[in-house]
Formats: structure tokens, sequence, C-alpha cells
């Protein structure tokens, strides 16, 4: 097979290099009932840093060769962990494809495992490597609240049903670093601060679409009204108008916590099981090892509950237009469109402070487990 070229921008962000890009990131992980009652050994892994984010499903079936599943998946992301954190090189899409080669070059665990990796290169954009199922969703902002996909990963398969994957495996060395960076495929992708990452193995995007994923983000990542303040009440209306768009909060660490839980969650309770016949059991989905990783994209210097920076025309496209349409003559601008012409001297906006938070039950986040996470000995 033919290396797969880098692929061109994907996104819409500025991707300056002035910005300086990082992540904060939450995971959450556990293994399908049935497969567990297979006493399979829950064989993913995740490792989540500043600068990039990893996810492996290691190949539950070489269990039945004797060989542990979990192990190269974990020493492969630790080998990863070990190289971001000692190269003095500048990171760009080309050299992060060296750097997987280099990490399996530096394992020696037997094994196979699938491989995702989104790391911020030295142009504040993500090479993201995709090797086999694993699948990166991009989700951006826009009109206020909502929450928009910008890019979709694809997948590498060696078959219909066979994802690629990097293996070791006893008298058949086909991992070698040749084929590895032949079946790789590297994509690049613009982002900015305040997007959110969704990566995740086969057992979340096998079991929940987008746009199930997308909502759950929707309901556990996105601020509704505003915080009602005396200081913004009787202000006139174009000038509150600012004051939403900087007071978008973002995502904090315990939503975003609860946003991986939550997908993970979801997809758990979307494989059904039934009889079949001379079969107990038959699956509709995938019973499988299922883990999760949200990250927020944040510019240095900033915590991730501080205002967002976006755009005000990003947030309310028309805004600046509709403001513009009309003049008083006392105070300036009057409002002619959202809710109806309006003099910017006395109007103010109404929020319902009344609004029904969205709680996680606590059963549910206690039959989590923590994903594997690697770790460098």
């Amino acid at each position: 097979m033919a290396p797969q070229l880098p692929a061109a921008a994907v996104g819409t962000g500025d991707g300056s290099k002035d910005k300086k890009l990082r992540f904060e990131a939450a995971s959450a992980a556990r293994q399908h009932p049935y497969k567990e009652q297979q006493k399979y050994i829950y064989a993913d892994a995740v490792c989540c840093a500043r600068t990039w984010l990893g996810v492996c499903d290691g190949v539950s079936g070489v269990q039945k060769m004797g060989i542990a599943p979990d192990v190269l998946p974990r020493e492969l992301l630790a080998q990863c962990q070990r190289l971001m954190d000692t190269t003095t090189r500048e990171m760009n899409s080309a050299w992060v494809l060296s750097l997987l080669q280099d990490a399996f070059a530096a394992t020696h665990a037997q094994g196979a495992t699938t491989v995702l990796l989104a790391c911020l290169d030295e142009s504040q954009r993500v090479a993201l490597i995709t090797l086999g199922d694993c699948a990166l969703l991009v989700l951006r902002p826009s009109n206020g609240d909502d929450l928009r996909c910008t890019f979709r990963s694809q997948r590498v398969m060696m078959g219909e049903k066979t994802p690629a994957q990097v293996l070791r495996l006893p008298h058949q060395i086909t991992g070698e670093q040749k084929e590895l960076m032949e079946d790789c495929r590297l994509d690049t992708v613009n982002v900015r601060h305040g997007d959110l990452l969704v990566l995740g193995s086969d057992g979340l995007f096998d079991n929940l679409s987008d746009e199930a994923i997308t909502d759950i983000l929707q309901k556990h990542c996105t601020q509704g009204d505003l915080e009602e303040s005396p200081k913004h009440r009787n202000r006139p209306l174009v000038q509150q108008l600012p004051v939403l768009y900087k007071s978008r909060a973002l995502p904090s660490q315990s939503q975003l916590q609860q946003s991986a839980i939550g997908l993970v969650e979801a997809a758990i309770q979307n494989v059904v099981m039934v009889a079949d016949g001379s079969v107990p059991l038959v699956a509709r989905g995938n019973p499988d090892d299922t883990t999760a990783i949200v990250a927020l994209v944040v510019e240095e210097g900033k915590l991730p509950d501080s205002d967002s920076e976006v755009e005000l025309h990003d947030v309310y496209p028309h805004a600046e237009a509709l403001l513009a349409k009309g003049a008083c003559a006392d105070r300036g601008v009057c409002s002619a469109g959202w809710w109806g012409p309006v003099c910017c001297t006395s109007a103010h906006i109404d929020r319902d402070d009344n609004e029904e938070s969205d709680q996680s039950g606590s059963d549910a986040q206690s039959d989590l487990r923590q994903p594997t996470h690697c770790t460098v000995s």
C-alpha cells in the first residue's frame, strides 16, 4: 500500500502560530457487561496531555493465543509520551508520523492494537494519525451555544470488518516500521480556542451516531442562559451584546468529565442483546470496550472557564448588521431584529432563571472505570 500523504488542512480555524494552544481533557471507559462475562481483558488505553491525545484499542482476539491484549496498547502510548517529553524538535505533521514509528520500534510486547493520535503541531493545528477504527470529531460552538461538526476522521481498514492495526505476533512480525508508515492516515485539522474534540474507540463510534455524540456534548458542555446580573440588566441592549458573547463560559473540567461518562454510558446502552434460535444471545450493536476522551482546545494563558474569544459574528452572525440598521438620536444604535425594534435607551434582555440543571446519576458514574492511562516507568 502506498503511503497516504498528509491531507489538506480541514476546517475553518486561523491556525495562527502566535496563538499557543493546549488541551484540557477528561476521559471515561467501561467494558460492555457481555464482553466482561466472556472473561475478556479490558484492552483500551488512553493518554491525555497538554499538546497531544491518544487512544489505542487493543485487539482482544490475541487473548486466545495466550497474549495479554492490554500490554501493547499501554506500552505504545507510554513510548509516545516518552518521545514527546524528550524531543527538542518543533513538532510538525511529518514528525508525528516519525514519532509513532520510533515509539513502536521501542516497544517489546506482543499483541495488536489500533492507534489514534491527535497532536498540536507548531502551526497550532492538529496532526491526526489514524490506524484502524478509532475516530475523532471536532465540534465548534456557533450561533450561541449550538455545536456543529467541522471535522470527522476516516477509518483505515484492512477489510470490510477488519481494522488496520500495528501488531507483533509469534512467527508473524508484520508490524515493521515501513509497513506501519504505509498504513497510517495523516490529516491536518485546523482548530481554535473553544473547540471540543471527541476521541474514542470503535465501541463508542460503532454505537453512537455523530449526531448523538454532538447532542450529548450539547447537553453537558454548553451553557444555557447567562446568569442575570444587576450590573448588566439595566444596560442598553447595544452594550449588552458584547457582554453576551464575551461571557460565554467554556466547559469546566467537571463538564468534560460528565460528557465523557455520558458518551460511554449511552454507547453501552445502545447495544441490545437478543436471543436468536440456536445461539444464546446476539448483539445488536458492538458490545466492546468503550472509551471516550472529551478535550477542550484552550489558548495558553487562559483558564478553561475564562471568557471565550470567539468573534461576535461567529456567535451571532447577524448581530452587527442588525445593530447598524437603526440609529437613536440621543443614544446611538437601536436593535431591529431578534426581539423586534427596541430602543437602546430602555432595552434589557429577560432570562429564565428557573431552568432546571441536568444532573448525572451517581450509579452511572460509579460503574465507570477510569481508562488505562499510559505511564512511563
